[in-house]
């Protein structure tokens, strides 16, 4: 992993398994509430311990699919 600053630390790159919501480039990534096992763009989401990570990839709405993603820890 490379620390990018002091409390930020980037994991790594991998697929995400995604909700049946849309996901931009960009988008920040958080626990699905809707499926199990499922992470969702919910750029509003600010509590750390919520995120993900960062798509670097997009999907579009109406099924699941997977997106690859910059994991991070906070």
């Amino acid at each position: 992993f490379r620390q990018t600053d002091k409390k930020r630390r980037i994991l790594g790159i991998a697929m995400v398994d995604c909700d049946v919501a849309d996901v931009a480039r960009g988008d920040i990534l958080v626990t699905s509430n809707a499926l199990a096992l499922k992470a969702m763009a919910n750029n509003a989401q600010t509590d750390p311990s919520k995120i993900i990570g960062i798509a670097l990839t997009a999907k579009s709405a109406g099924a699941a699919g997977q997106v690859r993603a910059v994991i991070k820890t906070y």
